[in-house]
């Protein structure tokens, strides 16, 4: 059986309105994005089939933007990595 490969990215969007979380969820997913709510005031990121996590975090930036310009005001920013996701905490 064979394996989808997914870049996780080492993405981590947090939202400041919890309640919106799960719309940006729906949003990501709808573009073809993994997008796992790890924690309530965010989304674990990654692409399937992605290996090039630069270009994979570019297209997340991409529509994190997009996504942004239909919630004017909501604060939504990406965190790299585990260690920065801890200290954002």
């Amino acid at each position: 059986m064979r394996q989808l490969r997914s870049a996780s990215c080492g993405l981590y969007i947090f939202v400041d309105r919890p309640r919106l979380v799960s719309d940006l969820q729906e949003f990501l997913r709808d573009a073809g994005f993994i997008a796992a709510q790890r924690r309530g005031d965010g989304l674990e990121v990654s692409i399937p089939g992605s290996s090039d996590t630069r270009q994979a975090r570019r297209v997340v930036k991409v529509y994190l933007t997009i996504w942004r310009a239909i919630h004017p005001g909501v604060r939504a920013f990406m965190v790299e990595g585990d260690d920065q996701l801890s200290s954002a905490a």
